[in-house]
């Protein structure tokens, strides 16, 4: 970035009649363009989405020990699990 800037603020001083503080603007210009397309490509990555793509499948079929469970019979075993016993130590 460094290298761009001395290159720029060389060429306007070379070939413009700009200012000194005009040169020192437009040479800055250029840099901090590449930075934030720079930055805006790495933050535009699917790991730094609000939603990143996700795959579902934890394990491949073959590796599945036993089968899937509905979201009723989950919905059931989560309440045995957890509900049952707080309910049976309040009575």
């Amino acid at each position: 970035m460094f290298v761009l800037f001395i290159a720029v603020y060389a060429s306007c001083h070379q070939s413009t009649s700009l200012s000194a503080g005009r040169r020192v603007f437009v040479s800055l210009l250029l840099p901090a363009l590449v930075f934030l397309g720079t930055v805006i490509t790495e933050l535009n990555r699917p790991d730094f989405r609000a939603r990143p793509p996700y795959n579902m499948v934890l394990v491949s079929p073959a590796w599945q020990w036993r089968g899937s469970v509905d979201s009723k019979g989950f919905l059931e075993e989560v309440d045995e699990s957890l509900y049952k016993p707080a309910k049976e130590e309040q009575d």
